[in-house]
């Protein structure tokens, strides 16, 4: 079991969820769902992290869908573990590709991420579902086409990840433990990063 754990923390080096915010993180612990996504899940993904996270300010826009106007601050609070007190684009957006991240006291408690590029949205959706740190025991909800759950890590909660039309949005919240979860504690996260999901889906165009 020494053995497995010490993979788990090698692999939490490499997690993220949306960009440089760090989202789905590491694999669980006995008796955990808690688990974190590879590098080779999130190309452009660093290690989960409740520093700061590096992100530019201004609009992130992804062709007309700019990411930080698809949730109000009320929307965000309501899925956070504390109130959001600013908001910042990413700097490490690719053409096609626009995230937005909420912040609180140096942790990032929202992070969206949109890809309108067809080919790139596609490839991305597929990519994450057969990442390690896919959950295949939980559906997705019924949230635009092709939705599924990504696990929760040590710092961010669960990712959900669906295509509105040809776009893909992946969108997920805080971890309010900062470590493993429990079932009924992920399942939790997840209610509240489903609102996000709706909301956002009814705003894009």
């Amino acid at each position: 079991m020494a053995g497995v754990g010490a993979t788990a923390m090698l692999l939490s080096a490499c997690s993220g969820g949306s960009d440089e915010a760090g989202s789905s993180g590491t694999t669980a612990s006995p008796g955990t769902t808690s688990t974190s996504s590879s590098a080779a899940d999130s190309p452009t993904s660093s290690a989960p992290t409740t520093a700061a996270d590096p992100s530019g300010s201004g609009a992130s826009t992804a062709g007309s869908v700019d990411a930080c106007s698809l949730l109000t601050d009320a929307q965000v609070n309501a899925a956070s573990s504390k109130p959001a007190t600013s908001h910042r684009a990413g700097m490490m957006d690719k053409p096609g590709e626009a995230t937005c991240y909420w912040n609180a006291g140096g942790s990032t408690m929202v992070s969206v991420t949109v890809i309108t590029d067809p080919a790139k949205a596609k490839a991305k959706h597929a990519e994450l579902k057969q990442g390690l740190f896919f959950n295949d025991k939980v559906p997705g909800p019924a949230i635009g086409s092709g939705s599924y759950w990504r696990l929760a890590g040590p710092a961010r909660g669960p990712e959900l990840v669906f295509l509105h039309g040809t776009t893909l949005v992946r969108v997920d919240n805080d971890n309010p433990k900062g470590g493993d979860l429990s079932s009924a504690d992920e399942a939790r996260l997840r209610t509240k990063v489903e609102a996000l999901g709706r909301a956002i889906d009814g705003k894009l165009p």
